[in-house]
């Protein structure tokens, strides 16, 4: 029975039009981890989501803040089977890890992670190209 429930979770939300015999409907306040739920009441499709160190399928199931402000879903450790964790990452991190996230305009560009946005790329003032450079919206050539 277990099984089952656990495979539930990655189910379409259609399943959640039957009840499983003995068991009450998943909600997102219920204490369990249950329902789309990625940690106890959090991720997944409740409007609550994940503390630093608690399970998570992506970046939107983790509260944000902490002390760099950043926190995303990676896996936990190199160990086989390791699950994914909402953690914590330094604004050097975020900026290295080839994903827009955070405050960046761009690609690992903009906002906390400075002027290296490239022509073309989106900024809000010279301060995020590259080239020193921004106009309508997006960096341009000096």
């Amino acid at each position: 029975e277990e099984m089952y429930i656990q495979a539930m979770r990655f189910w379409e939300p259609s399943y959640l039009h039957c009840a499983i015999p003995g068991h009450p409907w998943p909600t997102c306040s219920d204490g369990s981890l249950n329902g789309l739920e990625s940690c106890v009441d959090g991720g997944g499709g409740c409007a609550s989501k994940c503390a630093i160190g608690a399970t998570c399928f992506d970046d939107s199931d983790c509260q944000q803040g902490g002390s760099t402000g950043t926190v995303v879903c990676r896996v936990a450790s190199s160990s086989p089977g390791a699950p994914r964790v909402c953690s914590e990452v330094t604004v050097a991190e975020r900026c290295a890890d080839g994903t827009r996230n955070g405050d960046e305009l761009g690609v690992d560009c903009g906002g906390s992670c400075g002027a290296n946005c490239g022509v073309g790329e989106q900024c809000t003032g010279p301060q995020d190209c590259a080239s020193g450079a921004c106009s309508a919206g997006r960096c341009v050539p000096c």
